[in-house]
């Protein structure tokens, strides 16, 4: 009888043991639930955020590549108008250096002219 009472306290004591190691195993069983949901919200606010991210730099890639298009396309209207300045340029450079001969023709037929009527003029006063 007395071999069967040291069974029941120990089976009790076993018993007692393995509900206190049950009540620890739920205790960290809704600890890692709650560590699973918190986890998982993290999860969800970290995919909003990045697609948040993504949208923006989609839409500022996108900005800049309008700003691209336009800066070569202002580009190009500048080379066009530089290359039209340049022909005016040199047509007018052209015009200068055609004038500038055409004076010193000028210029020289004048004195021709100056020196003949001078000779003329002295010539008549000679007679």
């Amino acid at each position: 009888k007395a071999h069967l009472q040291d069974q029941v306290r120990q089976l009790e004591a076993q018993t007692m043991d393995m509900g206190t190691e049950q009540a620890a195993v739920m205790d960290d069983k809704a600890r890692l639930e709650e560590k699973v949901r918190e986890l998982e919200s993290q999860l969800e606010m970290t995919r909003s955020e990045k697609t948040r991210i993504e949208v923006e730099q989609a839409e500022e890639k996108a900005h800049l590549q309008d700003q691209v298009r336009q800066l070569e396309a202002q580009t190009m209207d500048m080379g066009t108008e530089q290359a039209a300045v340049m022909d005016d340029k040199a047509r007018l450079e052209e015009k200068v250096r055609e004038l500038e001969s055409q004076l010193e023709m000028t210029r020289s037929e004048k004195t021709r002219i100056e020196v003949e009527q001078a000779e003329e003029k002295a010539h008549l006063q000679d007679q």
